[in-house]
């Protein structure tokens, strides 16, 4: 998808392609068979996730399986990350419920992440008060790690999302 404000089109035309060889099963065993184990090795007792338009499908696919995982901060993420490898988020969100969560959500992303929406409402059924929501109306997908530079409302939302990611971090670990 091109940038909403310029037009210019993503210089990764395969893209989609690479993305589809990694798969959950790949991820999974990295994480939570290698990462996890070490720190743990190492005196981390909790695992907090950060993550951005493909970050979610991991972050949501680690705290369904993992009690290591005890908080999640989701930005602009995409549905079709869950689509490359034929998974379907909404089999995804009903296992999600213990991890506290947060969405940033842009615009013009899925309605199903919007209030109101699929998987917005299962989250919001089953973590309560562990899930929180914020909007951004005005913002495109990608809006917090590609945006153009120079655009101070941009720039004061993408600020605004981090510090919201990363309070979320410190009050849920």
């Amino acid at each position: 998808h091109g940038h909403k404000l310029t037009g210019e089109v993503d210089p990764l035309p395969n893209f989609p392609e690479e993305l589809a060889k990694i798969t959950w099963d790949i991820t999974r065993k990295d994480i939570l068979e290698v990462l996890v184990p070490h720190m743990k090795s190492k005196g981390v007792e909790t695992f907090g996730l950060i993550g951005f338009c493909w970050g979610p499908r991991i972050i949501a696919n680690l705290c369904a399986e993992s009690d290591d995982f005890s908080v999640g901060v989701n930005i602009h993420r995409t549905w079709r990350a869950f689509a490359i490898h034929g998974e379907q988020p909404l089999e995804v969100a009903p296992k999600l419920k213990k991890a506290a969560q947060l969405y940033c959500v842009a615009g013009n992303d899925d309605d199903n992440y919007k209030e109101g929406g699929k998987f917005h409402n299962i989250l919001k059924e089953n973590l309560k008060e562990k899930f929180q929501y914020v909007y951004y109306p005005d913002m495109f997908h990608g809006w917090v790690n590609r945006a153009p530079k120079g655009e101070p409302e941009v720039l004061k939302a993408a600020n605004d999302a981090i510090r919201r990611g990363v309070d979320f971090l410190k009050q849920n670990l």
